[in-house]
């Protein structure tokens, strides 16, 4: 199972990251203080997905352990201007008015130990505040505690992933300035940023105004079904060949090599996309002029041969000829689905092959 830990909050709000996300990983964990989260209100849809998607991650007592000896190292010297002002620069910030950047940044006292909070509050770089009586820290100081965190969460299992790398790309290059040998690594969130343009451009193959929400929720519910298998297989080829890129581009020493390997991807996609078109149609022909279906169309059992790819589920009740007929389809459109990466995306587009009962028949 592919897993990732989201960071730096509890709920994804960026409609495109959370695109990508269903696209790329089978269950994504947030940082959560409690295993009953709920969710912030939010349109229909996007709750569905996180439904879907999102589980809730209470840290163990190992994992403040880890945060809490990394804190410890962070502190053995004084901390940077820069990172404990309470005045985050515009680069960072991005226009965003939201409440992390006015009174602090608010974390659940449940994410990290006692001790690690006692550690903070003596280094005056959180506080106990408010009618929640959450911790409220400096705005960056918040975003590395978090950072710290989805480390200890994620371990070697998880990827991590996170739609503010904004503010990670800032703190990283602040601290790798400032210090030969940081005390702690900071991610910059190039991962997260790299595959979310790799998928755009994957997206823009298929539909160039971006595939709605509301499509890759019905294909992720589809992986539930008898089906699943297939489906989730044809988005396991989509995530893996954007993982092959997305590797090849953070290695390229060069912002050019990134684009020229950003351009082959897109290129490969293209290519891909024609590929599969013309194999679904030489699997349409085989089928359409198989002997079950010139026997039934012989017999009057179908209006047209053309109607093939009309509504496939239908033919169940034209009698045997129709039901092997329909098995011949489903397992022909699988296979060749099966074998081309930008297939999730294209079905999703495509609601007559969304249709095809792969599973009971394939």
């Amino acid at each position: 199972m592919r897993r990732a830990v989201y960071y730096p909050h509890t709920q994804i709000r960026n409609e495109n990251f959370l695109k990508t996300s269903l696209l790329l990983w089978d269950q994504v964990d947030f940082v959560s203080p409690v295993k009953e989260f709920f969710f912030d209100d939010a349109p229909r849809i996007e709750l569905e997905a996180l439904d879907l998607l999102c589980h809730a991650h209470v840290p163990s007592q190992q994992e403040k352990e880890l945060v809490h000896a990394r804190v410890v190292e962070l502190l053995r010297r004084p901390l940077p201007d820069w990172l404990v002002t309470t005045q985050v620069p515009e680069s960072v910030v991005k226009g965003r008015k939201i409440r992390e950047f006015a009174t602090g940044y608010g974390m659940y006292p449940e994410k990290l130990a006692h001790k690690t909070w006692r550690l903070l509050e003596a280094a005056s770089l959180v506080r106990l505040q408010g009618p929640d009586e959450d911790y409220y820290a400096r705005p960056l100081i918040g975003f590395l505690l978090m950072s710290l965190l989805a480390d200890a969460c994620a371990g070697d299992a998880k990827g991590k992933i996170t739609d503010r790398s904004d503010a990670y790309e800032f703190m990283g290059k602040m601290i790798a300035a400032e210090r030969p040998t940081p005390p702690t690594n900071i991610d910059s969130g190039q991962l997260s940023a790299a595959q979310a343009g790799l998928v755009s451009l994957a997206v823009n193959t298929v539909r160039t105004d971006g595939i709605p929400l509301e499509n890759i929720v019905a294909m992720r519910k589809r992986e539930e079904g008898s089906a699943g298998h297939h489906y989730r297989k044809f988005r396991q080829n989509l995530a893996a060949k954007i993982e092959a890129s997305t590797e090849r581009a953070l290695a390229a020493p060069a912002p050019e090599d990134r684009r020229d390997i950003a351009a082959d991807f897109e290129r490969e996609m293209r290519d891909d996309l024609a590929f599969l078109k013309e194999e679904l149609g030489m699997a349409k022909r085989e089928v359409l002029f198989s002997k079950e279906m010139v026997a039934l169309y012989s017999l009057g059992s179908l209006g047209s041969l053309g109607s093939l790819a009309g509504d496939i589920t239908a033919w169940v009740g034209a009698g045997v000829g129709a039901v092997q007929a329909t098995g011949k389809f489903s397992k022909a459109y699988a296979e060749t689905l099966g074998k081309h990466a930008i297939s999730y995306l294209y079905v999703g587009e495509h609601p007559t092959l969304r249709n095809i009962p792969f599973g009971p028949l394939a």
